[in-house]
């Protein structure tokens, strides 16, 4: 046992205080850790790329494999979506049949390719066009 743990069970005698102490201990302490992860999930991409944006809700959802649903997966990826992303997501969350996770993936990849494709044929927002204007 730890040291941190081992001071838990300091003064204990009988071995029903001590379950008693393990069965109050690691509930408490996994629900915080669902609690952090459940957080967690809420994350944004920001400026990250989409392929390192599902990697970190992958391993949040692994994480939490015993509780997450697909559905809960699914619209953790969505809702941490920018607004450029708004289309797809519109369009994914009106389908009868929603794609599977692997197939969100694949979409969002491709919509990423999509629009830096268009940031880069955009003159207002090209980073050469800036470094021009500047």
């Amino acid at each position: 046992m730890t040291v941190p743990f081992l001071i838990k069970m300091v003064g204990l005698q009988l071995s029903s205080q001590i379950w008693f102490t393990l069965n109050t201990y690691f509930p408490s302490n996994t629900h915080a850790q669902i609690k952090k992860y459940k957080l967690c999930l809420k994350t944004s991409k920001n400026d990250r790329t989409i392929s390192a944006y599902l990697l970190e809700i992958k391993k949040i959802v692994d994480s939490l494999a015993a509780i997450v649903t697909v559905e809960d997966h699914m619209e953790a990826i969505l809702d941490g979506l920018s607004e450029d992303y708004d289309p797809f997501v519109a369009s994914t969350m009106s389908k009868s049949k929603l794609d599977t996770i692997n197939e969100i993936e694949t979409l969002l990849l491709t919509q990423e390719e999509r629009l830096d494709k268009h940031r880069l044929l955009d003159p207002l927002t090209s980073p050469v066009s800036a470094i021009v204007a500047s």
